[in-house]
């Protein structure tokens, strides 16, 4: 009788490091840390209208003064519409902008539609020509290096060809 007990609570054992590991890996897909890992430290919370005043609401929600040129939906390793909608506001006061992993060059091209006609975008990213080069530092988490390597796959962008382009 014990050693069936035994082998029970072992199988038992297994499958919660199985489920454990499964639970690890869809967090750190999510939030980008492991599961038990300390938390960084975190910026104060603020409201929008504390971090601009266009973004205080009037009688019918977002002001006249948030509207902006937008590509709606999601693109790969874009920021979600919201999001999207709120760099392209704060674009339009922006004269320097700069975008450290360009990937599909959405939020490039945004800025640059939203922003003054003298405003600069400047987009830093790896090409796919470099991804061999690429070396991840020890204390990278895996998962940020699949994504740079991800979106890294780009030769042409949002803008490319458009008239908020210049070479």
């Amino acid at each position: 009788m014990v050693p069936t007990l035994f082998i029970a609570n072992l199988v038992l054992l297994l499958l919660l490091g199985i489920a454990v590991t499964k639970l690890d890996r869809l967090y750190r897909k999510h939030r980008h840390r492991r599961l038990f890992q300390r938390a960084p430290a975190r910026l104060p919370l603020a409201s929008l209208e504390e971090v601009d005043a266009r973004f205080a609401q009037g009688p019918f929600g977002a002001r006249r003064e948030t509207e902006v040129h937008l590509i709606g939906g999601f693109t790969k390793a874009s920021p979600d519409t919201y999001e999207t909608w709120i760099l392209a506001v704060l674009a339009q006061g922006a004269q320097h902008l700069f975008e450290f992993g360009t990937c599909t060059g959405r939020t490039a091209y945004l800025w640059a539609r939203n922003s003054p006609s003298n405003a600069r975008v400047t987009t830093l990213t790896l090409s796919p020509d470099e991804l061999q080069a690429y070396q991840a530092s020890a204390e990278d988490e895996p998962g940020d290096t699949e994504m740079a390597v991800r979106e890294s796959c780009f030769r042409v962008y949002y803008y490319s060809g458009t008239d908020v382009f210049a070479a």
